[in-house]
């Protein structure tokens, strides 16, 4: 087994080689400038790109999470298990009723109005122009997911600064 993964070399750093299947130069920039504008070290862009790729869009389909659909899924229960630990985590002596500001954080709503106040419902692709707040808070789970897998050993870290860094007060309920 190679313990080397062979790198393409950028500006903003070292990346894995590898393959974009069906994903143009501009789609690469398009999903670099999110990545940096969260400073998010997404190795491999075709998972970024297929958690905002709705189901129908088959000519885009890539691997084994060919739509958002089975990232959203793992993303939905590590967004829960993330945001109650952060929440926890700051406030360790939370009573039952202290959980609303979290759940109000967790609802589809909310999470639709993230997922577009922060880009990535404009990285989306899809034969289909207008989406349910439900389909856009789907987008943000998956994102979370993306961001979990990216990094093996990282994971659980990469979610936690992600979400503390960007949307702490809305977890907290500030």
């Amino acid at each position: 087994m190679n313990d080397k993964i062979p790198y393409n070399e950028t500006k903003e750093g070292a990346r894995p080689v590898v393959e974009y299947k069906n994903l143009d130069e501009d789609r690469i920039k398009q999903l670099d400038e999110f990545c940096q504008k969260f400073d998010l070290n997404i190795k491999d862009l075709n998972m970024l790109h297929q958690c905002v790729l709705f189901g129908n869009y088959n000519e885009y389909k890539i691997g084994s999470f060919d739509s958002y659909e089975r990232l959203e899924y793992v993303g939905d229960a590590l967004l829960d298990y993330f945001s109650y630990y952060i929440f926890l985590k700051n406030n360790p002596d939370a009573k039952n009723g202290d959980f609303a500001s979290v759940n109000n954080f967790l609802k589809n709503e909310t999470l639709a109005q993230i997922s577009q106040d922060i880009g990535l419902a404009d990285l989306r692709i899809s034969t289909n122009e207008k989406f349910s707040d439900k389909r856009y808070a789907d987008f943000f789970e998956a994102l979370i997911a993306v961001i979990y897998f990216n990094d093996e050993e990282n994971g659980f870290n990469n979610v936690c600064k992600f979400l503390e860094e960007n949307f702490l007060d809305e977890i907290l309920g500030r």
